[in-house]
């Protein structure tokens, strides 16, 4: 008797596991902004900020070339107490919208093809520990300028970049008008864009970074040279 009752409700106990073993897992798959929304805000882990590069694609590859060939900063230190100073001290102030004789005197130009690109793009933002002085600027559109700049206090602001966290750029939007952006984005490492001759408005030959010497009353401006000036925080 007992033994004809325990074997049917062992057999059911051993069901019952075997099925509950059995259940399929699920686990939802995180989309990219959601982990990108995790992220620590740290050097390691910094906010990723999208930047849309269509429409604005100068701007974009003032950033990536001065990233991709020149070393400067991909991640950046959010700062916004530094923003008036770092201004004034990467010489962006006028420096490609005050006159041929000026522009001569600091040693800078304007694409030839490009006589509307007056405003200088501080490759390293201003709002951040990075920018400032040893800052590379090239000569875009005051407008795309503009328009790339208020996609970045967007991002951060969607991203909740807090004081001190760090972010780094992610280039969307991406077209054959875009070569340095292409590069960055698909591989760092790769660096044959940096390499060979330029068309006369490549922005290769209007990279600049400000000198403590003077002309005049005017800083100097020294224009970068692939491969052998790299991006420093103290500049030249």
């Amino acid at each position: 008797m007992y033994f004809s009752n325990f074997l049917p409700v062992a057999a059911l106990l051993s069901l019952h596991i075997s099925s509950s073993l059995a259940l399929p897992t699920t686990t939802t798959a995180e989309e990219p902004h959601q982990i990108e929304a995790r992220a620590a805000g740290s050097s390691a882990d910094p906010h990723l900020l999208d930047i849309d590069c269509k429409g604005v694609e100068e701007v974009c590859e003032a950033q990536c070339l001065a990233i991709h060939c020149f070393n400067s900063p991909a991640i950046m230190q959010y700062n916004s107490g530094v923003k008036k100073a770092n201004f004034k001290a990467s010489g962006a102030k006028a420096l490609f919208s005050s006159g041929k004789v000026r522009m001569d005197k600091k040693g800078v130009a304007i694409p030839p093809g490009h006589p509307t690109y007056t405003s200088a793009e501080e490759t390293s933002n201003e709002s951040a520990t990075e920018g400032g002085k040893g800052c590379l600027l090239v000569p875009v559109s005051v407008a795309h300028n503009l328009a790339e700049g208020k996609q970045y206090q967007t991002q951060l602001q969607g991203k909740k970049v807090a004081q001190m966290q760090y972010f780094k750029k992610k280039y969307t939007g991406l077209s054959t008008s875009t070569p340095y952006c292409n590069a960055y984005m698909k591989n760092v490492n790769d660096k044959a864009v940096c390499t060979g001759s330029k068309s006369r408005d490549d922005p290769m030959n209007f990279i600049y970074r400000k000198t403590s010497k003077k002309n005049g009353n005017a800083y100097v401006f020294h224009k970068m040279k692939y491969p052998t000036d790299k991006w420093t925080k103290n500049g030249l």
